[in-house]
């Protein structure tokens, strides 16, 4: 089943590996390195994002909070 995560993105539920608030995410230094690897980050939000989706192979900054993104998986 496929996961939609916000800018008409949908992603196949089962490449999913983590999906990770922003605020939690951005708490430590560490994970902003992680972010700027421009080949694997897709900010699909525009300008502001407020969840971070990662899948086998790319990062998605999403526009929906993690708590919308969970409830599409609870109608799968």
């Amino acid at each position: 089943m496929y996961v939609h995560i916000g800018e008409n993105k949908l992603i196949l539920s089962s490449e999913i590996i983590a999906i990770i608030d922003k605020k939690t995410f951005e708490y430590h230094h560490a994970n902003q390195k992680f972010l700027q690897d421009g080949k694997r980050t897709e900010n699909i939000a525009g300008k502001i994002y407020k969840s971070i989706v990662i899948t086998n192979d790319k990062i998605y900054l999403s526009p929906f909070t993690t708590h919308t993104i969970k409830k599409r998986f609870s109608f799968l």
